[in-house]
């Protein structure tokens, strides 16, 4: 396959893959609202929980992205480093530094949230603890691991070069995972065994292996069956020991989500085209950055006009109906306001910081 990918071919699959972990993350918020999961069939309430791993479909694409860009972007040429956090400052900050204002006063300036609270959350720090992690933006612990990764990506892209060491790296990750979550389990750091064990998912070293796999699916993209092999010839003992309990401490359940979206990724790629039918979806997924951020307000103000439950509860389907016009109607509305936020937050921002390294560029050349 070829290393680069055309403007077409990038509508067709990634923003499209976007577009799908949106939805699904839109999908297990809308049950934390209204009447929720009342009377929905367990069957429903299991895919409704599995929306939740969209985050991770995020994370893994996010990686994969980051290294096509490098590849074209040639990171090792002077100033790309500091050219790449440019990029992703510009990017990231001046829509989340909009959801931090709105969230703070949406219903008065939020209590038990401090000054250092503020101050970590605004410069992407508030990963370090659970008690900020998403007290300022709802969801606000998907920013900070976002950012962690940035960090580290200059230094990585100088070890990581090719698929078998990016399934080293893989493996040492599940590894630390594993050994950072016995010891946190064993030594809670707070009173609170539930948010504790809700940070130790959603911290920085939780979540490394996902971003890895994004890393080894651009590699397969680039080396095909020989990266499939290698990969699949290292991983596959792991799990196979996993499942007759020789070992217990791999997360299998996060390394089959990766492999699924690696799958659902390369199957989009060779077979989705830009179309009537794919561009609305691409859209949804140019735009999902500003959904994710935007979704939690919408709920509350559909929430406080009363909005959420629309059909009444009793028999077999009503739950279900009402679920699926909440859900439609949160979409709706989170589309509509993203595509404003869209293009007077994010693009200008984009603009700005592209517009930024091209001046430096010319002023070293």
């Amino acid at each position: 396959m070829q290393q680069t990918e055309g403007k077409s071919s990038r509508l067709s699959y990634i923003d499209v893959l976007r577009c799908v972990a949106i939805l699904g993350v839109i999908l297990v918020h809308c049950a934390q609202y209204g009447s929720g999961e009342l009377g929905i069939p367990i069957f429903f309430t299991n895919i409704i929980h599995d929306g939740d791993r969209g985050v991770q479909l995020f994370f893994l694409m996010s990686a994969f992205t980051i290294w096509m860009t490098f590849s074209r972007h040639k990171l090792c040429e002077k100033k790309a480093s500091s050219n790449f956090y440019i990029r992703r400052f510009f990017r990231i900050a001046p829509m989340f530094y909009l959801a931090m204002a709105y969230y703070l006063v949406e219903d008065g300036v939020r209590s038990g949230i401090s000054m250092w609270n503020i101050v970590a959350t605004t410069f992407f720090a508030h990963g370090i603890s659970p008690y900020w992690i998403n007290s300022v933006v709802p969801g606000g612990w998907t920013i900070a691991v976002e950012m962690s990764f940035y960090v580290g990506v200059p230094l990585m892209v100088k070890f990581v070069k090719d698929i078998k060491s990016a399934t080293l790296v893989l493996l040492g990750s599940v590894l630390l995972k594993a050994v950072l979550q016995k010891i946190f389990e064993a030594h809670m750091l707070i009173p609170s065994r539930e948010l504790w064990n809700d940070y130790l998912f959603q911290y920085f070293p939780g979540q490394i292996p996902i971003f890895m796999m994004g890393i080894i699916l651009y590699y397969i993209f680039i080396d095909g069956k020989t990266a499939i092999a290698t990969l699949f010839a290292i991983i596959t003992p792991m799990l196979l020991l996993e499942k007759i309990n020789a070992v217990t401490f791999v997360d299998v359940g996060l390394l089959l989500w990766g492999f699924f979206f690696m799958g659902v990724a390369f199957l989009l790629h060779e077979f989705v085209r830009e179309n009537r039918g794919t561009r609305f979806l691409a859209y949804i997924g140019k735009i999902s950055y500003s959904m994710y951020l935007t979704q939690f307000a919408v709920l509350h103000w559909l929430e406080r006009f009363n909005l959420l439950d629309t059909v009444g509860l009793s028999g077999p389907w009503r739950p279900i109906l009402n679920f699926g016009l909440r859900y439609s109607l949160v979409c709706a509305a989170t589309v509509l306001v993203s595509s404003l936020t869209y293009k007077f937050v994010e693009k200008p921002f984009i603009a700005f910081g592209n517009s930024l390294i091209k001046r430096r560029e010319g002023l070293s050349a």
